[in-house]
């Protein structure tokens, strides 16, 4: 069994008829079930963790790899007032396999934060959409044709690297701000060292995340994110051609409320020896952007412009995954850029010692009025 799929919140609810399948931890069934609520049911830690939850669950089954079936499917269920997961439904199948697989591994999550109406905890709907996306015919890296660019600019680092950074956010306190907001969520935080290795700047923004985490995500929290970098390990500035320069990073923190702890985005390596890299460089890659966007129709109507950022992983095989909006103009065009992201061909995967490793990308998409 392999694990390639994509998973997608949404906060309503499809009453479609289906396949029901129980929890693990079943509680009694509640006759009243809510769609919407003044504060919605929450995943602990945030949906980021839900994603490495459901990452870690859900399987490929073989059969369908081999039947070469990929598609979405919709599972419905309620997040009780105790926060388990009961009533695991089918939504809209797409396969006997899929389906049973999607509905298994909805129905292993373990409890929500619940939902709760006037202060209330009740049971809350949710649909939660599982794409299964079929893996590459071959497990070979998917390596540009072409030599890789040589990398003439490498970003700032922790002294240390990546370690002593997770070494140091082990230890710190977690942030007050965010206890009392009770926020769990990606905060992306921008970093900046002059050439002699001192941090300059450090500016967060939240990551992608549902309108009731936001609503907790207060200025206060944000510079306690940028607090902790700037109370952190000491930096090495950035080179380019081997000299010292000023610099940029973006380091992405996870809160976690119910474990009280902050963490580094999971599975990347932040800070590679040797970063991604396109066939042809930035250049390429730019115009590869231009080739390919399309101005929404709406967004030409309506004269909507502005630059989509989007985060995606670098896998060790040099794909495009995971992709994130870090910066929204609007649904139209965060949506254009996404589709163009999914098109990406193959990237020279970022280097450790020598060896591919996972990391990160950040690509911005312009649209211009002309």
């Amino acid at each position: 069994m392999h694990s390639y799929f994509r998973p997608l919140l949404l906060g309503s609810l499809l009453f479609i008829s289906g396949h029901t399948i129980q929890a693990q931890t079943q509680g009694p069934i509640e006759d009243k079930v809510f769609s919407y609520v003044e504060k919605m049911p929450e995943f602990p830690g945030g949906q980021q963790a839900l994603f490495r939850t459901l990452s870690q669950t859900v399987q490929y089954p073989e059969e369908a790899i081999a039947k070469q079936l990929e598609g979405r499917v919709l599972v419905s269920f309620v997040v009780a007032s105790t926060g388990q997961v009961q009533q695991v439904k089918l939504a809209r199948g797409l396969d006997p396999l899929l389906d049973a697989e999607a509905l298994r591994a909805v129905a292993a999550l373990p409890a929500f934060i619940p939902g709760k109406q006037a202060g209330k905890a009740v049971a809350v709907a949710y649909t939660l959409p599982i794409v299964f996306k079929l893996p590459l015919a071959t497990e070979a890296p998917a390596t540009p044709a072409g030599s890789r660019p040589v990398a003439e600019a490498h970003a700032p680092h922790p002294v240390g690297g990546q370690e002593a950074l997770e070494a140091y956010l082990r230890t710190a306190s977690f942030p007050g701000a965010a206890r009392q907001a009770n926020f769990s969520g990606v905060v992306f935080v921008a970093i900046k060292v002059d050439s002699l290795g001192a941090l300059t700047s450090a500016k967060a923004q939240p990551g992608p995340m549902a309108k009731e985490q936001l609503k907790r995500l207060k200025p206060e929290l944000l510079a306690a994110a940028e607090d902790l970098l700037s109370n952190g390990p000491a930096w090495a500035p950035a080179l380019k051609k081997g000299q010292p320069r000023r610099g940029g990073h973006l380091v992405p923190l996870v809160f976690d409320a119910s474990a009280g702890t902050v963490s580094l985005y999971p599975r990347v390596r932040l800070f590679p020896d040797e970063p991604p890299t396109t066939e042809g460089g930035p250049q390429a890659l730019s115009n590869f952007i231009g080739r390919n966007v399309k101005y929404p129709s709406a967004a030409l109507r309506s004269r909507t412009s502005g630059t989509v950022k989007i985060f995606f992983e670098v896998s060790e095989q040099g794909r495009a995954e995971n992709p994130l909006v870090l910066q929204s103009v609007a649904p139209a065009l965060d949506e254009e850029a996404l589709r163009v992201i999914a098109l990406l061909p193959p990237i020279f995967p970022a280097l450790e010692k020598g060896k591919p490793v996972r990391t990160f990308f950040v690509v911005p998409v312009t649209y211009r009025m002309r």
